[in-house]
């Protein structure tokens, strides 16, 4: 699609009338080669798509939608590894200018433990980003400056109790009031209140599911949730993958 190499995407995001791809890796290389389907247009017409390339060698593991912007969560650099890099797309700017596209280096600019997330929320105010590797949960209030530090802030996970310090999450739901970060390859599920503060711990609780109804309840990717019940979506409980 428009020339670039459009192949390898992890999870996708829509506004009013786009959706997106969000870009991971080629086959062969990590990208950030963002695709789009114009909903109003035929779903198997080549101009109903589009495609626009940042240009960073980061992968991005899911995304979130505010209403205006849309937030890319980042993964892994080609050189070096776990990366703090958000990127952002103004969904009211032209969609393959430059301009329209910003990043914001959390690695650098909150603390070093921001890197490498696999999915995003957002909850009406806040974006939450997802830790893969063990790291932080980042937030993001969209009500400030997304290139201000001071609209950022981390929450480290290793001060609750009854949870693995390096325990990855792949995804997260938002219930209306509860954020829940969906546990991979282990059983523990973290949850906060929205309603409370983001930095005290007492916000935060964890459930550690596995024999829930005498099964071996491990091994989650995303979550969706439907108005009343929150379901966690069976992937791997860890361990030889065979």
């Amino acid at each position: 699609i428009g020339g670039l190499v459009t192949r390898g995407y992890y999870g996708c995001s829509a506004d009013v009338r786009y959706v997106y791809y969000v870009p991971r890796t080629d086959g062969e290389h990590l990208h950030s080669r963002v695709l789009r389907f114009d909903r109003n247009a035929p779903f198997d017409h080549l101009d109903s798509w589009s495609a626009f390339d940042e240009g960073t060698p980061i992968s991005s593991q899911g995304g979130a939608f505010d209403g205006r912007y849309l937030y890319f969560a980042p993964g892994y650099h080609k050189d070096s590894g776990p990366s703090g890099s958000i990127l952002r797309h103004d969904t009211t700017a032209a969609f393959d200018e430059a301009a329209s596209w910003v990043r914001f280096d959390a690695a650098a600019l909150v603390g070093d433990r921001c890197r490498c997330y696999d999915g995003a929320v957002f909850d009406g105010r806040y974006v939450y980003f997802v830790p893969l590797e063990g790291g932080d949960v980042l937030r993001f209030d969209t009500a400030g400056d997304f290139s201000d530090a001071v609209a950022w802030e981390a929450f480290d996970r290793r001060s609750l109790s009854g949870i693995d310090a390096n325990g990855a999450n792949v995804g997260a739901i938002f219930d209306g009031r509860y954020v829940y970060l969906t546990p991979y390859a282990h059983s523990t599920v973290v949850r906060y209140d929205t309603t409370t503060s983001f930095s005290d711990s007492s916000s935060w609780s964890t459930f550690n599911a596995a024999m829930t109804s005498a099964l071996d309840c491990r091994g989650y990717d995303g979550a969706a949730f439907d108005g009343r019940f929150v379901y966690f979506i069976p992937f791997w409980k860890g361990g030889d993958a065979k």
